[in-house]
């Protein structure tokens, strides 16, 4: 099962809010990618609902989930991503790589990367590489261009962003701004903290999946699903909202002039009985009727592990 071009081509326009799709180029794929981290949520609420034989997903959930809005984790909303680019036109092949190495021995996030665009910045190189990661807790502003690294994004939503090569091994690196402090993570010089790394390797997504159904696990709860996780970046704006656990967080500006907006960041805790009125009004594309359903699930597990759920 795929995408049809026509079916991308409605769902940019329809859903992204992208009319014009002839131009196969860097400013669609970066437009693209903005919209989905916008429209898209990554949420693992509906794992906390799901048997545990269907939380790694077929290809046909991933392209519901998407076209829907309905959002997921890594596997879906990047999978989707990668149907969506190759339904459009795009050169597309996807990889996958490994969070916080020091902890992780396996791959366990999908992605992919286009091949072939001409870089504004670059315009002799004819082999182009541009990573598309829009399934993950942070923001990833534009298309990587892994082919002319290190890259620095400019401050997005108060983070600090570098993608640098050591080896043969690409690293996504953190400094300032990162809401959220992981022990576990490389020191990678100069303040920078890894969050991610891979090799570019081509690998089916289903690659995966034998990592991810044990951090999909609910009983006992991974460490990714001991508490809620949601987040995305609204169009149009400085600041990325999120929850993790009763958290709820922004970090950035929600006024573009503000001064100093990129030291910017807040933290809420939200009551449980608050919780679910809260989620859908920052995540207006999410199921009422799944979230009421997951909500016993994830209040008790965050009641089992408040000071984790509070803290990362």
């Amino acid at each position: 099962m795929s995408i049809s071009h026509e079916e991308a081509v409605e769902f940019v326009r329809d859903k992204l809010g992208i009319d014009d799709v002839h131009n196969l180029d860097l400013i669609l794929l970066n437009k693209i990618v903005r919209a989905l981290l916008s429209e898209v949520p990554f949420q693992n609420i509906f794992l906390y609902n799901t048997p545990p034989e269907r939380r790694f997903p077929t290809i046909e959930e991933v392209i519901r989930f998407g076209l829907t809005l309905h959002g997921g984790v890594c596997i879906h909303n990047n999978w989707f991503a990668a149907l969506l680019l190759k339904a459009l036109g795009f050169d597309v092949f996807t990889i996958a790589g490994m969070y916080a190495s020091v902890w992780n021995t396996a791959d366990d996030h999908a992605m992919s990367v286009v091949r072939g665009l001409q870089d504004p910045e670059d315009p002799d190189c004819t082999d182009t590489l541009f990573l598309v990661d829009v399934g993950n807790g942070y923001p990833t502003p534009g298309a990587v261009p892994l082919h002319r690294i290190p890259y620095n994004f400019p401050l997005t939503a108060g983070l600090e962003i570098r993608y640098d090569k050591i080896g043969d091994r690409f690293y996504r690196m953190h400094r300032a701004g990162d809401p959220v402090k992981d022990p576990s993570s490389q020191q990678l010089g100069d303040g920078w903290v890894g969050k991610f790394s891979f090799i570019l390797q081509p690998k089916d997504p289903n690659s995966v999946k034998s990592t991810l159904i044990n951090t999909f696990r609910i009983d006992p709860p991974s460490f990714f699903m001991n508490f809620m996780r949601i987040f995305r970046w609204p169009k149009d704006k400085e600041f990325v909202v999120a929850f993790r656990g009763q958290q709820l967080l922004f970090f950035g500006s929600e006024n573009s002039s503000d001064e100093g907006k990129e030291k910017q960041s807040q933290s809420t805790l939200i009551e449980f009985e608050k919780l679910e009125e809260n989620i859908l009004k920052y995540f207006p594309t999410l199921d009422p009727v799944e979230l009421h359903e997951a909500m016993p699930a994830i209040i008790r597990n965050m009641k089992q592990e408040p000071e984790k759920a509070l803290s990362l």
